[in-house]
């Protein structure tokens, strides 16, 4: 992040105006405020950020994303007990999944 002296900072907010007038970018703008004037210092860079290959990826993720298609109507009744009981509609499906492999597998 830097600052713009004030001759650029001007010309960048009438640049903006005219884009909002508009409805599209000044060309010229961009390339002549792509780099900053000399006059300006960048900050110094931050350390180098650690690598995500220092990270293991997860084995078992908890949750898997899975599509399903159900009848608008069941859909609109798990909705409307959502919005009773504050619970996602997510949560109502897993907990009827859950309940009906419990009495499979006994």
């Amino acid at each position: 992040m830097f600052t713009l002296p004030k001759p650029d900072r001007s010309r960048l907010l009438s640049d903006a105006k005219e884009w909002k007038s508009t409805g599209s970018p000044v060309r010229h703008a961009a390339a002549s405020l792509a780099t900053p004037p000399a006059s300006v210092s960048l900050p110094e860079t931050p350390s180098a950020a650690p690598s995500n290959q220092s990270q293991k990826p997860r084995k078992n993720p908890k949750k898997t994303l899975f599509s399903l298609l159900m009848p608008p109507s069941e859909l609109e009744a798990l909705r409307g007990l959502s919005d009773e009981t504050g619970e996602t509609v997510s949560f109502h499906i897993r907990q009827a999944i859950r309940r009906y492999l419990k009495e499979e597998t006994k």
